[in-house]
């Protein structure tokens, strides 16, 4: 499997994950925290996809948690099938300093930081008592479209 072909099962990975969480968001006892913490994670790919395609961006409070997040990751797969992977972008940094990260580096980035933070929505039902949340680690999603091929 090539390099761009995984970060395409990750873009994948992260359309399952973010899906499992957008359903649960309706039974935290402080729902605007659970929320605010999923539009942190699809402003993210709003965010850096100026980076590497051709997208002006929206604002934080106007991005629909569901469709914003379907279609900007569909923008980052086109990204990772499209763009050349070692090329090099920059960037001002929140300091004002000048930034580059490959490709590949930023993809990465923007992929891990969904993950970290629905880390973030589990500790938040946890402390809140729900029993029933997603499972969302990577082997839940790799695993099953692994063993179809094994019967």
């Amino acid at each position: 499997m090539t390099d761009r072909e995984f970060l395409e099962q990750l873009v994948g990975y992260e359309v399952w994950a973010n899906e499992q969480w957008l359903g649960t968001l309706g039974r935290f006892k402080d729902r605007a925290r659970a929320e605010g913490v999923m539009r942190h994670i699809v402003g993210c790919y709003n965010g850096w996809l100026g980076l590497v395609a051709e997208w002006e961006g929206k604002p934080h409070e106007e991005l629909d948690l569901e469709a914003d997040m379907k279609d900007l990751l569909r923008r980052w797969r086109a990204v990772v099938q499209t763009r050349e992977l070692d090329e090099v972008v920059e960037f001002t940094g929140g300091k004002g300093n000048k930034r580059r990260l490959a490709v590949r580096e930023l993809v990465h980035h923007v992929l891990n930081h969904g993950s970290y933070h629905r880390g973030h929505l589990r500790g938040l039902a946890e402390a809140e008592g729900l029993a029933d949340f997603p499972e969302t680690d990577s082997l839940y999603y790799f695993i099953p479209r692994r063993s179809e091929n094994l019967d």
